[in-house]
C-alpha cells in the first residue's frame, strides 16, 4: 500500500488514513454519510489516481443510536461541534448527518442555544448534553429530529 493512500466510500474521502511502516496494512476511519446501504469503496494513491476498487464494498447502516454533542460523527464531542451546530443554525454550515447530535438539550429544536450550551459544558463547567450521553445510544425523546 502506498504511504499518501486515499480511501473514498460512495465517493466521500476519509479524513484518516494510516498505512503501516511495512504498507501491508491501513487503519481507515469512515466517514459519516446520510444514506443507508451498499456505497462503493475506492482506493487511490497521492495523485487521486485510482489503485482498485469495489462496488458495493461497504455499506452504511442506522442503528438509531449517537452520541449527543458529537455533531461530527467522529468519537469527539469539542469545539469542532460548537461551530458546526452554530453554522448549521447560522445557513452557513451543512445539516448535520444525525441532526439529534445537535440538539444538546434535546428540546426538539436545533438552535444556537445548543452552542452556547455545548461550549458552556466544554469551557465552563456547564450541564453536559442529555441522554445519550457521553456513551452511544438511542434517543429517550421521540421528537421527530
Amino acid at each position: 500500500l502506498p504511504a499518501d493512500l486515499g480511501v473514498l466510500f460512495g465517493g466521500v474521502a476519509s479524513v484518516v488514513v494510516q498505512v503501516n511502516p511495512e504498507g501491508t496494512m491501513a487503519t481507515v476511519m469512515v466517514p459519516p454519510s446520510y444514506v443507508t446501504g451498499e456505497v462503493d469503496l475506492v482506493f487511490v494513491d497521492g495523485f487521486g489516481s485510482e489503485i482498485s476498487s469495489f462496488s458495493g464494498g461497504f455499506t452504511y447502516f442506522d442503528d438509531g443510536t449517537f452520541i449527543r454533542g458529537d455533531v461530527g460523527c467522529d468519537g469527539l464531542v469539542n469545539l469542532a461541534d460548537v461551530s458546526a451546530i452554530a453554522a448549521y443554525v447560522a445557513g452557513a454550515g451543512s445539516v448535520p448527518v444525525v441532526l439529534d447530535a445537535a440538539d444538546i438539550d434535546d428540546d426538539g429544536v436545533v438552535h444556537i442555544g445548543d452552542a452556547v450550551l455545548l461550549a458552556s459544558f466544554l469551557f465552563s463547567g456547564g450541564a453536559p448534553p442529555a441522554a445519550p450521553f457521553p456513551e452511544a445510544g438511542t434517543d429517550p425523546t421521540p421528537d421527530g429530529l
